[in-house]
């Protein structure tokens, strides 16, 4: 029998510790990728900072910090709300085969949240009204409102109440970037159309093809119809353009949101003249894009002439 101090002891403690963050790093890399959603989040924060006419280049980083840790707190509470569905319909996703529990996120959790409070006090003082607004509201997404049954049964709605929280946090990163608690018009509008980019994504990667629709599994194209749950989202990319147009008084915004509207118009009469799996992925993958593409241009504004 090894002795509670032994060296032996000890060794197995920090091989424990280390499988434990092994999983951590794998759940990550599953459910968090770290490649497509740490770009995502800088070019979210950098263009967030454009819209706001932001340069200070510290409060960018901190900005970038505080939606990453955001964004990851969301992942979680999103995993164990749907744990019972993952259950039945998609089993190998890290809690359903045993990776992790639900305790440990709740831990996360906790310690995530705990990070973004020391964070916005400290480095980013003049958030801390809207982040606690913004952080109010993903607590209440994740107990769906204390409704659950009311407003689960109602897809969209269900959705769009929920990316409705990137409204405040997009006014929490420019109150915290800019160093000002008082918020105009225009950043308004910067984050309303920040909670219609998101809807974007949301809309299009549950959209597919009718040889792609599963069993018990809900899509916007079931309740939408292909063609409606393409007009939703075209009709959501011109509300995006109208709103940072508005917010913004760089002479290339126009033809910047024209050209991301072009991007999904084209990916939309792929998907609906190609009923195939091919054009129904592209399809998902370019409302993905969008997000990346939108912020990008919105990061490379002040550098064009």
């Amino acid at each position: 029998m090894k002795r509670a101090n032994s060296t032996a002891s000890d060794i197995d403690f920090i091989k424990s510790i280390l499988r434990y963050l092994w999983r951590w790093m794998i759940f990550i890399w599953e459910r968090f990728n770290p490649p497509s959603h740490f770009v995502m989040i800088i070019l979210f924060t950098m263009g967030t900072a454009t819209l706001a006419d932001i340069t200070d280049s510290s409060r960018i980083v901190f900005g970038a910090i505080l939606a990453t840790i955001f964004f990851l707190r969301l992942r979680l509470f999103d995993e164990i709300k749907d744990y019972e569905t993952d259950i039945a319909i998609n089993p190998t996703r890290p809690l359903p085969r045993g990776l992790l529990t639900i305790f440990d996120l709740k831990i996360a959790l906790i310690a995530l949240l705990v990070c973004e409070a020391v964070l916005v006090t400290t480095y980013l003082p003049s958030a801390l009204a809207t982040w606690g607004i913004a952080a109010t509201w993903s607590l209440l997404m994740y107990k769906e409102f204390f409704i659950p049954n009311l407003i689960r049964p109602y897809l969209t709605t269900y959705a769009t109440s929920h990316t409705l929280v990137t409204l405040p946090l997009t006014l929490a990163l420019i109150t915290g970037m800019s160093g000002d608690t008082r918020i105009d018009n225009s950043e308004v509008w910067a984050a309303i159309g920040a909670w219609l980019v998101f809807n974007i994504f949301e809309l299009g990667r549950k959209t597919f093809q009718p040889m792609e629709e599963r069993e018990n599994v809900e899509s916007y194209s079931l309740v939408w119809g292909r063609f409606g749950a393409i007009a939703l989202v075209l009709a959501h990319a011109a509300l995006v353009a109208f709103a940072f147009i508005t917010a913004s008084n760089n002479q290339h915004m126009p033809q910047t949101m024209y050209a991301c509207v072009g991007f999904l118009v084209i990916c939309a009469l792929l998907y609906l003249i190609k009923v195939e799996k091919w054009s129904g992925q592209l399809w998902r993958v370019a409302s993905s894009v969008y997000i990346i593409l939108v912020y990008g241009a919105l990061a490379l504004l002040p550098y064009m002439r």
